[in-house]
């Protein structure tokens, strides 16, 4: 497996870019510039940022405050950046001694690197920051020193960018930042000291002296040889989503071309079905207009030929379904059925039977609605004031 490394300033031009291939049994290829597309093919692509690029900073947020988009984070660290806050971009890294640390960095500069890498054919890299890939050992702080100046790790996700030293005096924010822990009884043991490739030591002796810890010589230090495993993404979320977006972007279209043919396919059994009533309709409008010449609308003809039929059943003298003596005959031959029924009243007028009932309870009031109902009379029942002493209903019963 190939291992295309990176090495960022973002604040320097594109061609200051330094990058090494490494490949088993194959020795290392170094350039600078943005690598071309035969270098990234098939290449885990890593990239550093480096340690003056990105601003580390250790903060309390509220709950949920995580959840946010990263151009919202930059607010909650608003007081501690120089410059304006929407030109910012902050990355929540995680959470350290019950402080939540954010990775700070420019966001017109991190745009141009994204996108400079995708010309280059490079999709979800890992971007992680150069102060962070320092080796850091239980009870020590990690300094690296590359003659000037240099950066400081503190904790697995906390640091700090070094301003000038001198070899026989230390940088002063190394100092304050000794000196801070000092105060507060959280200082290391020792300050392992790392120095960049054909770099010198300092003086560890005047260096001890002026920061009031040991201090240990560590080696070489130099971004190509930070170990992959120690990776700390500063763009964890929006290169989790891509890759995740990646991987669900095939059942994403096979569940879109599902839900597309089945709406179709719900839409032309609609339509067919459309066409089916309209037809249906058609046809008994014509039906009823061949029956009843003398109509002159037809906006329901199956309501409009049952109102005929009834009327011309009683000019001729023939009982209807909805005349009194049929529904009566028809609700006594249900209420044979209830246990005990004492009837009230009984009261008829335009085709509505109404009878109260009492004696009867709910069950019994629901079993004679259910048999009128299946005898396809329209029925409603409702209790009256009387069903706090005994029980009853009041039944109203219609004929379709």
């Amino acid at each position: 497996m190939k291992q295309l490394g990176i090495y960022v300033a973002l604040d320097e031009p594109l061609a200051h870019w330094r990058w090494v291939l490494a490949e088993a049994g194959r020795p290392a290829l170094e350039g600078t510039g943005v690598p071309d597309a035969e270098v990234c093919r098939a290449a885990r692509v890593r990239v550093t940022v480096a340690a003056a690029s990105v601003l580390l900073v250790a903060t309390r947020l509220p709950p949920g405050a995580r959840r946010q988009s990263d151009e919202i984070l930059t607010y909650a660290v608003e007081d501690r950046l120089l410059g304006d806050p929407d030109a910012q971009q902050a990355s929540w890294l995680g959470r350290v001694a019950g402080d939540d640390v954010l990775a700070v960095m420019d966001k017109a500069a991190l745009a141009a690197l994204t996108g400079a890498l995708a010309r280059a054919g490079i999709e979800n890299p890992v971007i992680e920051c150069e102060t962070l890939m320092l080796p850091l050992a239980t009870g020590e702080w990690s300094v690296c020193w590359d003659g000037r100046g240099g950066y400081v790790r503190t904790t697995t996700l906390e640091g700090a960018v070094l301003d000038e030293g001198r070899a026989n005096c230390p940088p002063l924010t190394l100092r304050l930042l000794v000196q801070s822990a000092l105060a507060r009884g959280i200082a290391p043991a020792t300050l392992a000291l790392y120095c960049a490739p054909a770099v010198a030591l300092p003086e560890l002796a005047l260096w001890q002296r002026e920061l009031g810890l040991p201090l240990r010589a560590a080696g070489v230090w130099d971004w190509r040889q930070a170990p992959t495993q120690a990776a700390i993404p500063l763009v964890r979320g929006a290169r989790l989503w891509a890759g995740l977006g990646a991987w669900l972007r095939l059942p994403a279209l096979l569940v879109a071309a599902a839900l597309g043919l089945h709406t179709m396919a719900l839409f032309a059994d609609w339509a067919w079905l459309r066409t089916e009533e309209q037809a249906l309709h058609r046809q008994m409008e014509a039906r009823f207009r061949v029956a009843v010449p003398e109509a002159l609308a037809v906006v329901d003809p199956v309501l409009q030929m049952r109102r005929k039929l009834a009327e011309a059943r009683r000019l001729a003298g023939v009982a209807d379904r909805a005349d009194f003596l049929p529904m009566l005959e028809q609700l006594a031959v249900a209420m044979k059925a209830l246990p005990s029924a004492d009837v009230r009243s009984i009261s008829y007028a335009g085709g509505r039977l109404i009878v109260v009932v009492r004696g009867i309870d709910e069950a019994a009031a629901q079993q004679l609605v259910h048999r009128l109902q299946q005898d396809d009379l329209r029925l409603e029942a409702l209790p009256t004031p009387a069903a706090a002493a005994g029980g009853g209903y009041q039944f109203t019963v219609q004929a379709p």
